[in-house]
């Protein structure tokens, strides 16, 4: 079978995003999906591998390692640092299927709707977490699902603060990482910008970039990976800007479908924070 010589592969590498002579790519741009709304796709969640990730043991995505970070729905590695927007932010309560009975995402709900369910004992309280017992009301850690209180932070993730073009992910930040949502929103809150008379206003949680990495963490129970986040300065790009913005509104109007069905059985619980994450990456 007939090979190409290093000639013809460079010549490919340069050549395969451009226009084929005589179409005008342009002319139709965003066609295709006219018709797909909020159920067609679904935002990723960006994940910290841990040691005992599926990925990290198989190997694959290549490169896929502990400490590095992971986009659950394409598989695409962004290695152990990045730069993100925050555009919104949701409290939910994540109801899981343990490991044990297949695993997975089983609905969410809202703090109030949480409440409520523990007054009416749909839910009930085992060494500080949520399960939903079984008729005789005994609960079964490996076979009970569970409620996650979860933080989530929707996104945009830029490889560079000159990007145009951000990414939509969600961080969700569970268990462990309820620390670090904490602090990130505490540093979204405090960030500063000034008037032309000196004043000082808050300005939307957009109008920033932080740098995220992880970073080994370890106690009695365990060690994992989580996610440390600090302020990288104001976003450079208006058309960045004008993304994060509509990214804003539409989490704010409902019209954005989160991809739980990629974190497989609870890989993303904890957001990558957790040392019993215990999910598919």
């Amino acid at each position: 079978m007939a090979t190409k010589g290093k000639k013809d592969e460079k010549k490919d590498e340069g050549t395969k995003d451009l226009p084929m002579a005589g179409i005008n790519f342009e002319a139709d741009a965003g066609k295709g999906l006219e018709t797909a709304d909020r159920d067609s796709y679904a935002i990723p969640f960006l994940v910290a591998l841990q040691p005992l990730s599926p990925a990290v043991l198989e190997g694959n995505p290549k490169g896929a390692a502990a400490g590095v970070m992971i986009n659950s729905v394409t598989k695409d590695l962004y290695g152990a640092e990045a730069l993100i927007i925050p555009c919104a932010y949701q409290r939910r309560w994540v109801r899981w299927a343990p490991r044990d009975a297949g695993g997975g995402f089983r609905g969410e709900f809202s703090t109030a709707e949480v409440a409520e369910m523990r007054t009416k004992g749909m839910v009930k309280d085992l060494d500080g977490r949520l399960y939903f017992p079984a008729d005789d009301g005994s609960i079964n850690e490996k076979k009970s699902d569970r409620l996650s209180d979860t933080r989530s932070h929707f996104v945009l993730l830029c490889k560079k603060a000159s990007d145009t073009v951000g990414l939509p992910m969600v961080l969700a930040l569970a268990s462990t990482g309820v620390k670090v949502s904490k602090m990130f929103n505490s540093r979204i809150e405090s960030a500063k910008f000034s008037r032309a008379d000196g004043s000082q206003y808050t300005p939307p949680s957009f109008a920033n970039l932080y740098a995220v990495k992880t970073s080994a963490q370890k106690n009695s129970k365990g060690s994992w990976w989580t996610f440390e986040i600090a302020p990288h300065g104001p976003v450079q790009s208006k058309a960045l800007y004008d993304q994060a913005r509509a990214f804003h509104d539409s989490v704010m109007k409902g019209s954005i479908e989160v991809a739980h069905a990629s974190m497989n059985d609870g890989a993303g619980e904890e957001g990558g924070t957790a040392k019993d994450d215990g999910g598919k990456f």
